[in-house]
């Protein structure tokens, strides 16, 4: 996890997401996801299982974000073990997916934040 500005949160996931890892996921997302932030991005490209605990974990933080008036953006559904599971659970249009890198999100939102807004 890194916050690339004061209003950004990158969590990078990699490896299996299930029953064991899925609610020290659901914590860090949660401890990290206070303040200032008007941006989280999930990537999820480097995982290599993504099991019913890991989906619930996906649901639980599009709720929150929403309720705190927060963008989710997740990048990386792509990824076949992602992509069968999200297929699987009918879940694969139903996220805010992106087809672009972590990265590029983050980087965008950034510089949207610094430039100035016009006064009208």
């Amino acid at each position: 996890m890194s916050r690339p500005s004061t209003h950004t949160l990158l969590v990078e996931v990699g490896g299996d997401v299930d029953l064991a890892t899925a609610p020290r996921l659901a914590e860090a997302i949660e401890h990290r996801f206070r303040g200032a932030v008007t941006l989280l991005v999930l990537d999820l490209s480097e995982v290599t299982f993504l099991g019913t605990a890991g989906l619930t974990v996906l649901v639980e933080t599009q709720q929150t974000a929403a309720r705190r008036d927060v963008a989710l953006r997740v990048t990386g559904t792509g990824a076949h073990p992602v992509e069968r599971a999200l297929r699987a659970a009918g879940m694969l249009h139903s996220l805010p997916a992106v087809d672009e890198p972590a990265e590029d999100v983050v980087l965008r939102h950034v510089a949207e934040q610094d430039v100035p807004r016009p006064p009208w």
